[in-house]
């Protein structure tokens, strides 16, 4: 009579090595996507600015209506030029509602048509289409972003190398 006890199996140590991987990637995803660091977190609002501008050149070319886009510290507004012929900010615009960027973000430079001008000045985006070409620079501590718009109005954003 052969007393057999059953043998209790375990985890074996490759397995437990697997599921500890796939704990450690999730991990790693969830702290990237929860901690942006400077740089992405400077891209995101580069690219959220540039599908504004792209919303109000739109806006120009549906409404034939001229609409302009301005930056005052950390606020920027986006305008019509109303019948009298004076820029009124937007109203009941969702998308082109006043708007902040956030505080350590900074429009540090604006070129229209290759001429630096002040950052308070005016981006036009006129409703035949044709546009001025400009660059804006975002800026957070160390790195740069440029939004690079053309005359037909396209927005690219690129990152400072």
């Amino acid at each position: 009579m052969h007393n057999h006890i059953p043998r209790l199996r375990g985890f074996t140590l490759i397995e437990i090595l697997v599921v500890l991987v796939i704990i450690g990637l999730m991990l790693t995803t969830v702290v990237i996507k929860a901690f942006p660091d400077e740089r992405q977190i400077l891209r995101q609002e580069a690219d959220r600015l540039g599908l504004l501008l792209e919303q109000a050149r739109d806006e120009a070319f549906v409404s034939g209506h001229s609409v302009a886009w301005t930056v005052q510290h950390q606020t920027y507004t986006f305008w019509r030029l109303n019948a009298e012929r004076r820029w009124a900010p937007i109203a009941g615009n969702h998308t082109l509602r006043l708007r902040t960027l956030p505080a350590t973000i900074r429009l540090t430079e604006l070129t229209i048509n290759a001429v630096k001008v002040p950052v308070g000045e005016h981006l036009i985006f006129s409703p035949s289409g044709l546009n001025s070409s400009f660059v804006a620079t975002l800026e957070l501590h160390a790195h740069r972003v440029h939004l690079i718009g053309d005359s037909a109005g396209r927005i690219q954003v690129k990152d400072e190398n």
